[in-house]
């Protein structure tokens, strides 16, 4: 698993104040769309944090779930790629985060199931929407969206990383 590391300000582990697991999935249909997920004008892909004592499997498996409605199983889990993200003052805290981000990739023509979805009141708030973006539209979508909504730029280089990487290893360039 290709392991890439973002730390801007040079952090080192011991400034670090709390560590957050994530996960996150590249779902992908046979006419090569990934699926993107938006909310409050960001673009993610689909997943998010475990709950406490949750494996990183398990986690994707619930977190797809609920945001897309599919059922995925763990044998359809491919694990990918991982992100170690260094934060200085995460989001003004105070605190020094370190989130380590681990990108699946999961294959299925499997449709969205909106009625079988669990959102959030903040992904309700948020307007959350999927939507299927053809892989060779992907990075021009992210970077128009950053460029209309600047505080995306930090998600949009970290998607674009996972992206160019996935393109790389199965030759899609």
């Amino acid at each position: 698993m290709k392991k890439f590391i973002l730390n801007p300000n040079k952090i080192l582990e011991n400034e670090i104040d709390e560590e957050v697991t994530r996960v996150k999935a590249l779902i992908i249909n046979s006419n090569n769309e990934i699926l993107l997920a938006c909310l409050y004008n960001e673009y993610q892909f689909p997943g998010g944090h475990l709950e406490k004592g949750e494996d990183k499997e398990d986690g994707l498996l619930r977190e797809v779930k609920e945001e897309t409605g599919l059922t995925i199983h763990k044998e359809e889990l491919v694990p990918f790629m991982m992100i170690k993200h260094l934060s200085k003052n995460y989001s003004n805290s105070g605190k020094n985060r370190c989130n380590d981000i681990y990108y699946y990739v999961i294959k299925t023509n499997e449709k969205i199931n909106i009625n079988n979805t669990n959102y959030t009141d903040y992904e309700k708030n948020g307007d959350f929407k999927l939507e299927y973006v053809k892989i060779n539209d992907v990075e021009e979508k992210l970077i128009d969206n950053s460029n209309k909504y600047p505080t995306s730029k930090g998600i949009t280089y970290e998607m674009l990383q996972v992206l160019y990487e996935y393109k790389n290893k199965y030759n899609l360039n």
